[in-house]
């Protein structure tokens, strides 16, 4: 028996109702902090049933000393007799283990605890929800997505009938960003927040923003919006602008009419873009210089977007006397079943896309494997996207912002729920999803 439930054990009857009362309330939120950990997904092979069944005996025992507990404690506050000091040993042991920080049940929970790397400074993942829509309204779709600013946190609520067909289940997914923002933040409030820092702090080095996300979920509206103000935060610098986009294994200039450019890398494992023009101008002139380039880029109509971008578009600004910072808008994910209406040709684009995200993807989970000293291989050579991103996961000075694009609808929640997976793995904080059931 331990000092600390002999202490507890050893107090009279007024200081036992003091001490049992807190030693009870931690317990309880032992017990509960143990079926939280239970469903969290640290042991990411394993089921949330699979790991109940290993560790459910422990459970049940603690359960069961819990109730009895609770019992005796609500008796006794309610002024009837109940011998307090005639309880069993093991709970009190229990209780003062988790009241006190100590003994095999503080020990087991720390275990599921595993260490996670710190998140790098050169790598921030943030994430930013779009408003619904007004036809999405009248087709009935609702919010289920929910963004706490002041937490970086975003919780998808997942509701859906259970396997059994008798209840309804709500599953609550929750994901830790650097910095998250709702669908009331406007663009000018998320680009002087989240971009601004990021470009008037280059001194001289590099940084990349990535718009990530599902098809129609803001990604070019907010790659527009950002550099439409990036020229008022340059005070009249000298800019030389590359502009171009990537399809399949294909790349084209969008300041020389679409004309074909070819990737190389040195021995040094950069690339460059033969044959892309490189245009200079003040910064007062870059939003008129790229417009009239976006207007050159691959859109076309799909399901989910009337003006749905097919092309991953990167923009490149060698600032005069501050440093380079790229953008890289990338086309839009789609399901299977959002492409039964398109041609043969746009099959093979869509195939081309898929095959160049995935290959991101892929860097992503390497990248978040070697964060934690294991060994991992990223494919960087897989597809042209990886080979110009290459150095945002491979040069430490290198500083990259993820921006991950959300839909706050139900119809598209398990495509939000994929997209920030793969950016919160980028920062090693996907193992601290909790995984909450509500079943009515």
């Amino acid at each position: 028996m331990t000092e600390a439930a002999c202490a507890i054990k050893g107090c009279k009857t007024e200081q036992l109702v003091h001490a049992v009362r807190p030693a009870a309330l931690g317990a309880i939120g032992g017990a509960l902090w143990t079926r939280i950990l239970v469903f969290a997904p640290v042991q990411v092979s394993l089921s949330p049933i699979e790991r109940y069944l290993i560790h459910r005996n422990r459970l049940r025992v603690a359960q069961a000393d819990l109730f009895r507990l609770k019992f005796l404690l609500d008796a006794h506050f309610s002024c009837q007799s109940t011998p307090l000091r005639d309880l069993d040993l093991n709970i009190w042991e229990r209780v003062a283990d988790f009241c006190f920080g100590q003994g095999q049940a503080v020990a087991f929970l720390a275990g599921w605890r595993k260490p996670l790397p710190e998140p790098s400074p050169s790598m921030v993942c943030i994430a930013r929800k779009r408003p619904l829509l007004k036809f999405e309204v009248a087709s009935g779709e609702w919010d289920c997505v929910s963004v706490s600013r002041r937490d970086a946190r975003v919780v998808c609520h997942d509701g859906r009938l259970h396997r059994t067909g008798r209840r309804l289940e709500m599953t609550h997914k929750k994901f830790t960003l650097d910095r998250a923002y709702g669908s009331d933040v406007s663009d000018a409030e998320f680009y002087h927040d989240a971009v601004r820092p990021l470009v008037t702090s280059l001194n001289g080095s590099e940084a990349t923003i990535i718009f990530y996300g599902q098809t129609g979920t803001g990604k070019t509206h907010t790659f527009n919006a950002c550099w439409q103000r990036i020229g008022c935060d340059l005070d009249g610098r000298t800019i030389s602008v590359t502009f171009f986009e990537i399809l399949g294994k294909k790349c084209f200039d969008l300041l020389q009419q679409r004309k074909e450019v070819i990737l190389r890398t040195d021995g040094e494992e950069r690339v460059h873009v033969r044959g892309a023009a490189k245009l200079t101008a003040i910064s007062s002139e870059l939003p008129e210089l790229l417009q009239e380039a976006l207007q050159l880029r691959r859109s076309e109509a799909t399901e989910r977007n009337s003006l749905s971008s097919r092309s991953h578009a990167i923009c490149v600004l060698d600032i005069d006397g501050l440093g380079t910072i790229r953008f890289v808008d990338l086309a839009g994910s789609e399901r299977n079943y959002e492409t039964r209406y398109m041609t043969a040709q746009q099959h093979r684009d869509f195939a081309e896309i898929n095959k160049s995200l995935m290959a991101l993807k892929d860097c992503f989970r390497a990248h978040a494997r070697i964060a934690r000293q294991r060994t991992a291989r990223a494919p960087y050579r897989a597809s042209r996207l990886t080979q110009v991103l290459r150095s945002c996961f491979t040069d430490p000075e290198h500083r990259t912002l993820i921006l991950s694009t959300v839909s706050p609808t139900a119809t598209d929640l398990l495509h939000s729920t994929n997209s920030l997976l793969q950016v919160t793995q980028m920062r090693g904080t996907q193992m601290h999803n909790l995984f909450q059931f509500e079943q009515w």
